[in-house]
């Protein structure tokens, strides 16, 4: 059940003009651009050490450091980082093979 409240026969009190107002100044102004959810997605532990097994990025070719997404060959790998940040925009493996990955 809603309750309607005409504000033209039911004003604010003052207390509540203080609260809003209050409430306004702490609101920082938004741009529109800023909504874009944009930069690096980090899986927790990432900054873990890694498994003893030594894994190289065939992004960068450096230790993946934290989980490891194993590619579709069984020996190519990339960070579980990059493989998210991949998969939002191309569903398809880096390396070419027209298979689909799914790192979620």
């Amino acid at each position: 059940m809603a309750v309607v409240i005409d504000i033209s026969t039911h004003p604010p009190s003052e207390c509540q003009r203080e609260e809003f107002n209050c409430l306004d100044r702490r609101i920082q102004p938004t741009n529109s651009d800023a909504l874009v959810l944009c930069g690096a997605d980090y899986v927790t532990g990432s900054n873990l050490p890694s498994h003893s097994d030594v894994q190289l990025s065939c992004f960068t070719g450096q230790r993946i450091q934290g989980p490891v997404f194993l590619l579709e060959d069984g020996k190519s790998a990339i960070s579980l980082n990059d493989a998210l940040m991949w998969a939002k925009v191309n569903p398809f493996s880096p390396l070419g093979t027209g298979l689909r990955i799914n790192p979620f």
